[in-house]
């Protein structure tokens, strides 16, 4: 018989679950979220509320790059979207306010 420990599960499980995933991976809508309208579009997107963050916090006499990461994450895909723009940045301090 052999004796699994924590560290064995602990080695296994996440390429097991990788592998799993990447099994079960529709992969046509995964390409088809890749086009180059799309990307082109999200690019658009996303320079245009930059843009907007910019100009705006500039008015208001804030840090431009505070009114942009500010503008960015109230945008942003919830709460996941926040922290992943605003921990990017390295502006968790503004977690309140986005």
């Amino acid at each position: 018989m052999i004796a699994i420990d924590g560290h064995t599960v602990a080695a296994l499980t996440l390429p097991i679950l990788f592998a799993v995933g990447l099994f079960l991976m529709p992969w046509a809508n995964l390409v088809e979220g890749f086009a180059p309208l799309r990307l082109v579009t999200i690019a658009a997107v996303v320079l245009a509320l930059s843009a907007v963050g910019w100009l705006s916090s500039r008015m208001v006499s804030l840090d431009a790059a505070e009114g942009t990461f500010v503008t960015l994450s109230r945008a942003a895909m919830g709460g996941t979207g926040c922290l992943a723009i605003l921990a990017a940045g390295g502006r968790m301090d503004l977690m309140p306010y986005a």
